[in-house]
């Protein structure tokens, strides 16, 4: 008897043992707005990229920048895209600290003012109303153009205007210009009354697009990070190997059709996935991320001055361990 018990109690052990070698991963939850280098997670989902790194991703398909940045506050995902001036703010307010996870691309470009052309540059929009996601990117990319052209906040009356209202407002009048991002800039300029008077690309590698994670995820789960960078690189070689398929599947994600979607994502200059490591800790971003969050604490963006940023690296994460 004794002898039979003991074999049972061996066959539950074992199979304890496989159950728990074949439980799936977590899920990590990524909040993504609509953006051309945004859909490469979702490309990476259906070539089935997350499984073959390991990891079990849900992406939760958001409206704006805005939007992940308030369905992170609100405790709904593990992470968000978004731009260096969204993880700013969020990581200012000490709620649900995170670490830059992913470098996804630059904006050279895709990230637009766009006027009426009765507005023939940044000058003439002295006086005149703007609209823009006063909490998120647009913000900043209003306060750059200004400062380029020897103007400032001051000199505009600044509407908040989200990107699923903007062609709405536009259209109406209620305002002169709007700041926004593609796929929304893509549909206003397919109106020959509107042209662009300012883009990222007149501040370059200024808007930095990235992932980021909460801080206690990463530290439950550290192998993340790898595990999201082989991801990317995946999708990076996919890209490059099968350009005409990758293009056709995320152009129907942002409702474009594939030449319009392929103009867009040639406004930004894509990072690699093998890169990841040295990017987030070099210098340079160290610098763009300490100079967007002072340009962000001198018009009162945030509430904290930027002794904070340097929290959002992971040898940072490491060292808090």
């Amino acid at each position: 008897m004794w002898q039979l018990s003991k074999k049972i109690m061996l066959f539950i052990f074992i199979l304890f043992l496989v159950s728990c070698k074949n439980d799936p991963p977590h899920t990590l939850r990524i909040a993504i707005n609509p953006w051309p280098g945004y859909e490469v997670l979702h490309l990476a989902k259906e070539k089935g990229f997350f499984k073959q790194a390991g990891l079990n991703v849900e992406l939760i398909r958001v409206a704006s920048l805005a939007d992940t940045q308030r369905v992170y506050l609100n405790n709904k995902v593990d992470g968000l895209t978004s731009t260096l001036i969204e993880a700013i703010q969020i990581q200012s307010f000490a709620v649900r600290p995170l670490t830059i996870a992913l470098i996804t691309d630059y904006s050279l470009g895709g990230d637009a003012i766009i006027a009426h052309k009765s507005i023939a540059n940044m000058a003439a929009l002295k006086g005149k109303t703007v609209g823009t996601e006063v909490s998120s990117l647009g913000i900043y990319v209003l306060q750059r153009g200004l400062q380029k052209h020897k103007l400032s906040l001051n000199d505009v009356t600044i509407k908040n205007v989200e990107q699923m209202s903007g062609i709405k407002e536009m259209n109406k009048g209620e305002i002169s210009a709007y700041v926004t991002y593609p796929p929304i800039s893509t549909e206003l300029l397919k109106n020959p009354n509107y042209h662009v008077i300012f883009d990222s690309g007149q501040i370059p590698k200024e808007v930095v697009d990235i992932v980021s994670i909460s801080q206690s995820y990463l530290k439950k789960h550290p192998e993340t990070l790898e595990k999201l960078w082989q991801v990317w690189q995946l999708s990076y070689e996919f890209i490059q190997t099968h350009p005409d398929e990758a293009m056709t599947k995320m152009a129907k994600l942002e409702g474009l059709d594939i030449d319009e979607f392929a103009k867009a994502f040639s406004g930004l200059e894509m990072q690699t996935g093998d890169a990841q490591s040295e990017l987030i800790n070099h210098q340079f971003l160290k610098n763009v991320t300490k100079q967007v969050c002072e340009t962000l604490w001198s018009i009162k963006s945030i509430d904290e001055p930027c002794g904070f940023v340097s929290s959002m690296f992971f040898n940072q994460l490491k060292q808090n361990k």
